[in-house]
């Protein structure tokens, strides 16, 4: 399965030059994906309050997963204030 998709290249849209927004776009997709999921589970949460409707050990994975981003990314800014140019 290795090199499946090598030799594989998206075609080239001229009319979107996305060499210094990349980055941006990225980011924000992501904060949208982000604020999604969370949107989604607090309102599985309201829609449904008791444990026996939904058991709210589900939560756990978002819990852990938005505490581990904020380390990655404060991680990022203690780098990057370590690193000059």
């Amino acid at each position: 399965m290795a090199g499946f998709l090598d030799n594989f290249r998206w075609p080239e849209c001229e009319c979107v030059d996305w060499g210094e927004r990349r980055n941006t776009v990225a980011s924000v997709a992501a904060g949208v994906l982000f604020f999604t999921g969370w949107w989604i589970m607090i309102d599985a949460a309201v829609m449904y309050p008791s444990q026996e409707q939904m058991n709210h050990a589900f939560h756990t994975c978002g819990v852990f997963s938005t505490f581990a981003f904020f380390m990655y990314v404060l991680e990022l800014l203690a780098l990057s204030c370590f690193i000059t140019k």
